[in-house]
């Protein structure tokens, strides 16, 4: 059994990497996702050549504009999306996904092997990311979602959280990268956890559901942070008991976190810690940055 991510030298880190992102290079490029393959056909490149993160560089960059182009991409954002097929997923998944697909079969027949193949193939859930030409569609899997609540687990790990703790996600409901990596990351984690805020809803409206919610650790978005403590007070909401506040979007800036922390610790949160998590929507996990406690205003990185 593989050791946990955690517990890995640095060489077993980078072989796993490596393995992952040749598979996934794999299953782009020859299994699931036509754009990939004609972009990497027309450049030369062989796929099943490719080795790891040192060749990474070799392999074209996909920026926005070229998926938005009608003349570069006349399907558009479809393009990116996974098609997989049966014999894609046996030819170009993980041992892991292609045994679970066999046993579905030998147990279950055609059907449930069908299940097992869309599991692994179909997206069920999108996210729209916006910017520049439109917004695009960030599709995932059912197994993309289980590995999005994995990575939520690790986020909460790296942050500090356990699953004890009780989470106030402030951050606005919607298709976002920012409000689902945070809702597998409670789920990941098996902490209890209230998704209370609507799209735009005022914080201040919002942070009634604290006492509710017991809460010892609230994630919002970064550019809220620095006014949550006083609008906590100008609430008359008790925030003494935070262990936890997660700025979502960014890192925050020295001057932001200072802030932050002067008004956890004049709100009597002196065990409180201030951490965040971000990530591109394409990337479809959030990263998360190493939490410090309240009154300092360095950060370690992600």
């Amino acid at each position: 059994m593989a050791a946990a991510w955690d517990q890995r030298s640095s060489k077993e880190q980078r072989r796993m990497q490596n393995v992952l992102l040749r598979q996934t290079v794999l299953q782009m490029a020859l299994g699931h996702v036509p754009y990939v393959r004609a972009k990497l056909a027309a450049m030369g490149i062989e796929a099943r050549e490719f080795k790891g993160l040192d060749e990474l560089p070799s392999l074209p960059l996909t920026m926005r504009r070229d998926i938005v182009d009608p003349v570069r991409n006349p399907e558009g954002p479809r393009a990116i999306i996974l098609r997989g097929t049966a014999d894609g997923v046996k030819r170009f998944s993980d041992r892991s996904v292609v045994r679970r697909v066999a046993l579905a079969r030998l147990l279950g027949g055609e059907e449930i092997q069908e299940l097992a193949i869309e599991a692994a193939t179909r997206a069920i859930h999108v996210h729209l990311a916006a910017g520049p030409g439109g917004r695009l569609p960030i599709a995932y899997t059912r197994d993309d979602l289980d590995l999005l609540a994995r990575a939520g687990g690790r986020l909460s790990a790296l942050l500090g959280l356990e699953r004890h703790d009780r989470l106030l996600n402030l951050v606005p409901f919607g298709p976002t990268l920012e409000f689902w990596g945070i809702f597998y990351m409670a789920h990941g984690t098996g902490m209890s956890a209230v998704h209370f805020r609507r799209e735009r809803q005022d914080v201040q409206r919002a942070l009634e559901a604290l006492d509710d919610a017991s809460a010892t650790a609230v994630a919002l978005p970064a550019d809220e942070a620095p006014m949550f403590p006083d609008l906590a007070r100008q609430e008359n909401v008790d925030i003494s008991k935070l262990r936890m506040l997660i700025a979502v979007g960014r890192s925050l800036t020295a001057d932001e976190r200072a802030v932050v922390g002067e008004g956890l610790l004049a709100a009597g949160a002196g065990d409180a810690r201030i951490a965040a998590a971000y990530g591109s929507a394409e990337a479809r996990v959030l990263w998360g940055e190493c939490s410090v406690p309240a009154g300092r205003t360095e950060t370690f990185g992600f």
